[in-house]
């Protein structure tokens, strides 16, 4: 198990924080809109705060920077979705970082990032379903849109699970050694 609680409560709240703008500089300044999809990698910051500190520091950069992010877009009838589905996320990763912590391969570590990122976009996918619907006001017309789009969604997941399985196990060693984690 990691020793986190060594570490100053400052130190880890401003890991957090960095992670947290990361997070809003992935999903609003450096996210690619298609018009029927959006191109983001702002997974990354989210798997690795639940991989080097686990659940609560996962969620607290979860609720901040999809908070920030939905301030930055502005707030509507379905910012409560928004700001659910990373929080989501960052449960599901912190969850997998537990499985990687007991079982040490690299395998299970890629398979983990694989799958975190696969239910994101399933959980994504719910979401745009539920604003569509909030919206439209028709369920059946939501679920068919964003079906529609389903291709281009998973694709977009195998590139990010792709990305993220390669360069968190590059990352994840030179940031616990650069910050002292166990």
């Amino acid at each position: 198990m990691q020793n986190t609680t060594s570490r100053p409560l400052i130190y880890r709240l401003t890991i957090d924080a960095m992670l947290a703008a990361v997070y809003v500089l992935l999903a609003h300044f450096f996210a690619v809109n298609l018009g029927f999809i959006t191109l983001s990698w702002s997974t990354l910051p989210l798997l690795l705060v639940a991989f080097l500190f686990g659940m609560s520091d996962a969620l607290c950069v979860a609720f901040i920077g999809s908070l920030v992010e939905q301030l930055l877009y502005g707030l509507d009838a379905t910012t409560p979705i928004w700001l659910l589905i990373p929080i989501l996320f960052a449960a599901v990763a912190a969850l997998g970082s537990k499985i990687t912590r007991k079982n040490k391969s690299a395998v299970v570590l890629v398979v983990v990032i694989v799958v975190c990122e696969l239910l994101y976009t399933l959980i994504n996918s719910a979401g745009i379903v539920l604003g569509d619907t909030v919206y439209s006001g028709s369920f059946s017309s939501a679920l068919l849109a964003t079906l529609s789009r389903m291709p281009a969604r998973l694709a977009n997941c195998a590139v990010r699970a792709v990305l993220s399985a390669v360069t968190l196990p590059l990352l994840l060693p030179q940031i616990r050694k650069a910050l002292r984690i166990k």
